[in-house]
Parts: C-alpha cells; structure tokens; sequence
C-alpha cells in the first residue's frame, strides 16, 4: 500500500478491508513514513507494520 492511501482510509470514515500477512486489521495512525500502528482485528493485538506490507482487499 501506497502511503497517500493510508491517508485516504484514515480521513474516510467508511469501512476498508485491509490485511497484513493474511490477518484482517484496521489502521490506528502513521508512526512515520514507512510504517503504520494497526490492530489485529481476530485477537486484538497491536503492532506497527511496514505500509507497503499492508493490502487493501
């Protein structure tokens, strides 16, 4: 992911699937450029992720 989109889906209040390594997770903020904090949406967990590891569905 592109991270002028990250931007997009975090300005946008609608509903976006995105998956990092196969796990459902939402997008919590840009911690820099290159990565993003995200919650794990099957347990709750958080981590922070390079963006372009993140897919949008």
């Amino acid at each position: 992911m592109e991270i002028k989109r990250v931007y997009e889906i975090l300005d946008n209040k609608e509903k976006v699937e995105i998956e990092y390594k196969s796990r459902p997770v939402w997008i919590q903020n840009l911690e820099n450029s290159k990565e993003a904090k995200v919650g794990f949406i099957d347990n709750f967990e958080e981590s922070t992720v390079e963006i372009k590891d993140l897919i949008e569905k």
